[in-house]
């Protein structure tokens, strides 16, 4: 979750999902996933709007 929350803060959502899978794989909950990914496009919206 850090690796993911890192990049995040970075705005390097491409590498995010690579590492999305990957936690997935290694015990990442489904319910986890969602909210990282709900995250990522809200992030997108505030950028893309600025």
């Amino acid at each position: 979750m850090f690796t993911i929350s890192a990049l995040m803060a970075q705005g390097l959502y491409p590498k995010v999902k690579s590492y999305l899978i990957i936690g997935k794989e290694h015990g990442l909950t489904k319910i986890v996933v969602e909210m990282v990914t709900h995250m990522i496009n809200w992030n997108l919206d505030i950028h893309h709007k600025s």
